[in-house]
């Protein structure tokens, strides 16, 4: 299967994005990742600095690197499934590590679970109607938590 540049581009793309803002998170303590203001009063361009790579970044590249991430996988498929298991098992055994040594904020371990996740899933979904029924119910649990949790 070869490449697809295309595709590629925009993941580039995509990890340059959630790169500007995981350079709070690299320098400031975590709290300035979700909270301008952590120190106490900030400036109008600190505030619409971290407004502006919250709504671009947050919304926007993550969101579009989860989707490529989705993408890659069904494009894995027809590879069969010692092919996907052992590229998704490295992406954890990878995050894990890197997430225990490195930086915390690693989302490579939680990529690779849900990789595998999702490509069991697919792989044992009887039906495509199924297959939407439980993405229903897992999005309406995930909801749930969300509410509860405030």
């Amino acid at each position: 299967m070869e490449r697809n540049v295309t595709l590629d581009f925009v993941r580039g793309v995509a990890i340059l994005g959630i790169l500007l803002l995981n350079i709070s998170a690299f320098g400031l303590p975590k709290a300035a990742y979700l909270n301008p203001a952590w120190y106490g009063a900030i400036t109008p361009q600190d505030a619409w600095t971290w407004a502006f790579l919250d709504l671009i970044g947050q919304v926007k590249f993550l969101t579009l690197f989860a989707l490529l991430f989705g993408a890659g996988l069904q494009m894995l498929l027809p590879r069969g499934r010692r092919w996907i298991q052992s590229r998704l098992t490295l992406l954890v055994l990878l995050g894990f590590i890197h997430g225990l040594l490195f930086w915390d904020g690693d989302i490579l371990l939680a990529y690779g679970l849900v990789g595998l996740i999702c490509w069991r899933l697919v792989r044992d979904a009887p039906s495509v109607k199924s297959l939407f029924n439980t993405g229903v119910m897992l999005y309406l649990v995930g909801l749930g938590v969300l509410l509860l949790l405030g």
